[in-house]
């Protein structure tokens, strides 16, 4: 099991249980992966921001059989003020939906992921 330091935009979460949840990333080296959160869905845990979408975090993850799992994350930019305005939330809800659709995993995704995050 190793140790994997990586950064990436978050794309969307799926929750399984009240305190475990998938969530959709996508990175410049690794391409677009799910990893799964425990205990992040609380307002009071330390990696609540930085596992919501349109959140660009730095993430420490653990992988096991091609599986990840979250150790760590830490914020380093937060886009939700873009849920301020629905016409924006819709044009970037549609653009994070067009990178999730156009990623695979195990791809070098530098260039969608500057290009999404712009």
């Amino acid at each position: 099991m190793g140790s994997i330091n990586i950064n990436g935009l978050v794309l969307g979460e799926t929750p399984i249980s009240d305190n475990k949840k998938y969530i959709k990333v996508l990175t410049d080296k690794l391409g677009k992966i799910s990893v799964i959160t425990y205990g992040s869905s609380g307002v009071k845990n330390k990696n609540f921001a930085a596992v919501k979408p349109f959140s660009y975090s730095s993430f420490t993850l653990s992988e096991r059989s091609g599986a990840y799992t979250l150790k760590e994350a830490e914020l380093k930019t937060s886009f939700f003020k873009v849920s301020s305005d629905v016409k924006t939330l819709a044009l970037a809800s549609y653009i994070v939906s067009v990178a999730d659709f156009v990623s695979n995993e195990s791809d070098d995704s530098t260039e969608l992921l500057s290009l999404t995050l712009n």
